[in-house]
């Protein structure tokens, strides 16, 4: 545990994901259409290797939360840095 200077404490928990979760389920759905130009995909997977390795500690952590890496690639794909969605 890492005590912090007003006296409080916070630990860092990695807990397995529940058996039903959706990174688990079969994916049975068709392919997604693509949304946006095909010139933006160099833009879109830097956005994706960014959020991946904010979500690993730049590659360090293997086991990562899955929902984290969404919720990160959403918030650099979609907002600016003044409107991003907490967590």
């Amino acid at each position: 545990m890492q005590e912090l200077p007003d006296g409080s404490g916070c630990f860092t928990m990695s807990l397995p994901l529940p058996s039903d979760h959706w990174i688990y389920a079969e994916d049975t759905s068709a392919p997604p259409r693509p949304v946006v130009p095909s010139f933006w995909k160099f833009i879109i997977q830097e956005h994706i290797k960014r959020a991946i390795k904010a979500c690993t500690r730049q590659g360090k952590d293997m086991d990562f939360d899955p929902d984290a890496l969404v919720m990160t690639i959403c918030n650099n794909l979609l907002f600016p840095a003044s409107l991003r969605i907490p967590y």
